[in-house]
């Protein structure tokens, strides 16, 4: 604290940290914030490093990932490997600046060139994706003769929080699940790596905690697929279809591959589209579509009245759409229930009945339908009458399903958080939810995200204008 007030940024930056972590003080943001501020203010590359961590999750500052950006290329022209790395990833997306993947590059390659461990994984994933500006660069090898060992700019605690930054290349509409045809290759792909396959089906978050715990973490394989399709998962959604499609631990099943596939697409699985789109005009297909409804097969129904109310087939109208998925509904076809709770709620081919929409989704909630679940607490959220107490209770269910890989349930978590829907307000746990599943595929929960930055964006500052969309 003496050398602080003689104006030793090591001992200002210190002190920060001393009092944003409790330590040897009580905790207290505010004088963490001036402290490390007056430090940054001094150039210190961990300082300025801190305060881009402290702006980008709001810890005592407003969230403001535009100050944050600042900070961060302090500290990485500076040379500190941390923030060069982050400072790389920024460039990743158009969100804070346009997209520029060589500045990506640069960045993350400087940063692995001093051992900094996360560069260099995510340098190799660049080189995966043929983002490769070194002529003769190898995959395997990275060149770290420059600087070796921990960077000379370690910070002061590791605990300090942070999480894992990683590439954010939005990918709305190409499948990225399994391209193969192989019914063989598709088994060996989901019994081969049950970490890989979480990650894929959204039930590993961000920070690398396995969000599963002991509910079902000892399923793997088709098993886990199943359940994170049952808890809302679109990334399992396409992968169950695929296995009905190439008759992989299941009879070979078009019509409910299809039937995975639309409801994958229903929960913002924009690449499903093209695969339901290839149908559109396949006649063989909707015999086959008929044929199944003439011995009453709810899937088949599902997939005719879905396809023909998103515009793929106009053989039906959409009202008798409308009529098809009662009578799916009535043998007690789940997706059909939800989509029927949906239009009555949102009056779309019916007058609105919100009654009506909730008795369908709670009956679809009783069948295991972790989607209807989630919009009856949702919509329980948005009800003045219901108390602070129900409230919580309803976005600790909405957290529930968000970690079982409901890409929607973590949608909707941002917008509670963005809004100050039964949780305090925080931007940055909201632009969080919102970056969890726009990276998953839902475009809705990017346009969101963007909404957010876009609020702030500085207008006086040419290097944050968007001139490049993710779309």
């Amino acid at each position: 604290m003496d050398e602080a007030k003689k104006g030793n940024p090591l001992a200002e930056h210190a002190l920060g940290l001393e009092y944003l972590l409790g330590q040897g003080f009580p905790a207290d943001t505010a004088k963490a914030v001036y402290w490390i501020n007056k430090a940054a203010s001094t150039k210190l590359p961990p300082a300025c490093f801190n305060m881009g961590l402290l702006y980008n999750y709001g810890i005592g500052v407003e969230w403001n990932p535009f100050n944050a950006y600042d900070f961060f290329k302090c500290a990485a022209k500076l040379g500190m490997p941390e923030a060069e790395y982050v400072f790389g990833v920024l460039h990743s997306s158009s969100l804070i600046v346009n997209r520029n993947l060589t500045e990506t590059y640069k960045w993350v390659k400087l940063a692995a060139e001093q051992n900094y461990k996360p560069a260099i994984k995510t340098l190799k994933e660049l080189r995966k994706m043929n983002i490769d500006f070194d002529k003769n660069a190898s995959e395997d090898k990275i060149d770290t003769t420059k600087k070796s060992g921990k960077s000379e700019y370690v910070l002061a605690d590791e605990n300090l929080v942070q999480s894992e930054y990683k590439l954010e290349t939005f990918n709305f509409k190409e499948d990225t699940t399994f391209k193969s045809n192989s019914a063989e290759n598709f088994k060996k792909y989901i019994e081969n790596d049950s970490t890989e396959l979480k990650v894929k089906l959204g039930l590993i978050l961000p920070d690398g905690n396995d969000s599963l715990k002991s509910e079902i973490d000892t399923l793997k394989g088709i098993n886990l697929i199943k359940q994170a399709a049952l808890s809302g998962s679109p990334e399992a959604m396409m992968l169950l279809g695929k296995a009905y499609e190439l008759g992989a631990f299941f009879p070979k099943d078009t019509v409910k591959a299809y039937s995975e596939y639309l409801h994958a697409y229903k929960l913002g699985a924009l690449r499903a589209g093209g695969l339901l789109y290839s149908k559109a005009n396949s006649q063989k297909f909707f015999d086959k579509l008929k044929n199944e409804i003439d011995k009453k097969n709810p899937e088949a129904m599902y997939v005719w009245a879905g396809m023909a109310a998103l515009g793929f087939n106009f053989q039906i109208t959409k009202e008798q759409a409308f009529k098809i998925l009662e009578k799916a509904a009535r043998l007690n076809h789940i997706p059909s229930m939800v989509e029927l709770g949906n239009a009555y709620f949102a009056g779309s081919q019916v007058s609105k009945d919100t009654a009506k929409a909730y008795q369908y989704w709670k009956k679809a909630a009783e069948l295991g339908s972790a989607e209807a679940e989630i919009k009856i607490n949702f919509s329980r959220l948005t009800n003045p009458a219901l108390s602070q107490k129900e409230k919580r209770k309803s976005v600790k269910r909405l957290k529930t399903f968000a970690n079982k890989g409901s890409v929607m349930a973590q949608a909707l978590l941002g917008l509670c958080y963005e809004q100050g829907i039964g949780v305090k307000m925080d931007k940055a746990k909201a632009a969080e939810f919102y970056r969890m599943a726009a990276q998953r595929g839902s475009q809705s929960a990017y346009f969101s995200l963007k909404s957010m930055y876009d609020k702030i964006r500085p207008k006086e500052r040419p290097e944050f204008q968007i001139y490049e969309s993710e779309l």
